[in-house]
């Protein structure tokens, strides 16, 4: 639980168990992290096939899709992007991991794909 950055709350969990003579009620303390957990981020509501390049800015930094959305590409995979073009079909799945780069963009006209950063619309 050391790798979460952020502060940690806990919160009291009640669990019952059914014994031969009734419900037994058992509390517990339960560690939750505060915000930095996978699980817990708003997930890119377009996964999936479909999409297209409409930019590549700062070297194969940021990649833009027809939907407006904006991808931060991981350092190790920035020689591929630099060379997408507009209009290039792209497919989107979420990939997990413990980085912030947590979802794969494929450029299906190149057969290559890049670990990418959703960078959500600021509110």
């Amino acid at each position: 639980m050391g790798q979460f950055a952020a502060p940690m709350m806990y919160q009291q969990v009640l669990y019952r168990r059914l014994t031969s003579a009734g419900f037994v009620a058992l509390a517990g303390l339960v560690l939750i992290s505060g915000t930095t957990s996978a699980q817990d981020e708003p997930r890119y509501p377009g996964i999936g096939p479909g999409h297209y390049i409409t930019a590549v800015r700062e070297d194969g930094r940021f990649v833009t899709l027809e939907d407006k959305s904006q991808w931060e590409i991981a350092d190790v995979d920035r020689h591929k992007t630099i060379a997408w073009q507009e209009m290039e079909g792209i497919s989107i799945r979420y990939a997990g991991g413990d980085d912030a780069f947590r979802y794969e963009i494929d450029d299906i006209e190149r057969d290559e794909g890049a670990s990418a950063r959703w960078v959500r619309p600021q509110k």
